[in-house]
């Protein structure tokens, strides 16, 4: 069922639902760097990996979010789930974004 027939309220009980457990520290660095707005380019650059290495990350997590309801990947879906489970599934990646310590050994984000 595609994104866009699921009634809104309906889409975002589904995103408040969903928790995706061990999600790891690289792919969180990843999460709040896109929350961020950074591209996917300057991650790769920054954390040292290919570009589809950072692609592949927010893709397993976005099977995790929504393969499971049968719904399509969306990124602005994706950011609200973020945004519901920053407390618990991407406290680490919330964290970082908070503390302005998405990459290691960076004085803040740059972006």
């Amino acid at each position: 069922m595609p994104v866009e027939r699921v009634a809104p309220e309906e889409l975002e009980a589904i995103l408040r639902a969903q928790h995706v457990a061990h999600i790891d520290e690289d792919t969180q660095r990843i999460l709040a760097a896109r929350s961020c707005g950074c591209p996917v380019e300057q991650i790769a650059e920054c954390m040292h990996v290919a570009q589809s290495s950072v692609y592949r990350a927010i893709d397993r997590v976005q099977v995790a979010i929504f393969d499971p309801h049968g719904l399509r990947h969306d990124p602005w879906a994706a950011a609200r789930w973020f945004s519901h489970h920053s407390g618990c599934c991407v406290a680490f990646a919330a964290g970082l974004i908070t503390n302005g310590r998405i990459f290691p050994r960076e004085e803040g984000l740059k972006g």
